[in-house]
């Protein structure tokens, strides 16, 4: 069939959890929310990409709207998954969404996945903390510039250290997530990945090796 018309995610209804008790759950104060579709990368390792083509993105105001509703719904809520594949693939929505979630303090924390880019200024991440942000997790893969033109994953490594390092000094934690053996990489590629992980390992919360 062909494909399907793509909507305006902000004309999406709010999900709903009625039927999912989540009391049954160990951690029932979490839920997981999606208020993208895409990534505005191609990295070639990514699964992810034929299935989303382009990139759309909830504005800040309708992702504000949505955890407000439903901490209206579910007073314990306390912490908000986004599972976007990137969530600050618009910066205009995540900044908004920042300065609601810190004038309308609604006692919830998130967390969630997000690429390095140079629009992450020290502001931005300010923000970030003040709106209640814990954890981000980055998918850094290599610490060789030339191995990232390889998996066409192109960011500049000086972003990385930079954004790393205000990200722990505004107190959110950071993951960040490595791929060994990609096609293409050779020993010094692997040394460099290494010199990132030492020269970073006082602000990095949590490291993942794939």
């Amino acid at each position: 069939t062909e494909p399907a018309p793509s909507i305006k995610l902000d004309y999406l209804p709010f999900l709903d959890f009625t039927d999912l008790p989540l009391r049954d759950y160990d951690d029932f104060r979490h839920i997981s929310l999606i208020a993208s579709r895409g990534c505005i990368r191609r990295c070639y390792f990514c699964s992810d990409a034929p299935c989303w083509p382009g990139y759309r993105a909830m504005s800040g105001e309708r992702i504000f709207q949505e955890i407000a509703f439903h901490k209206n719904m579910y007073r314990d809520i306390g912490h908000i998954r986004f599972l976007d594949l990137e969530f600050n693939g618009n910066m205009k929505s995540l900044e908004k969404f920042c300065d609601l979630m810190k004038g309308h303090p609604l006692d919830v924390f998130w967390s969630a996945n997000m690429i390095i880019r140079p629009e992450m200024s020290a502001k931005v991440i300010k923000k970030m903390s003040h709106s209640g942000c814990e954890h981000i997790i980055f998918g850094i893969e290599s610490g060789s510039e030339r191995l990232l033109k390889r998996m066409n994953k192109y960011y500049d490594m000086k972003d990385a250290d930079r954004i790393i390092r205000q990200m722990h000094e505004a107190g959110i934690c950071v993951t960040a997530n490595f791929m060994f053996g990609f096609p293409g990489e050779t020993e010094e590629d692997f040394i460099q990945t290494l010199d990132f992980l030492k020269r970073n390992a006082r602000f990095l919360d949590r490291v993942y090796p794939s």
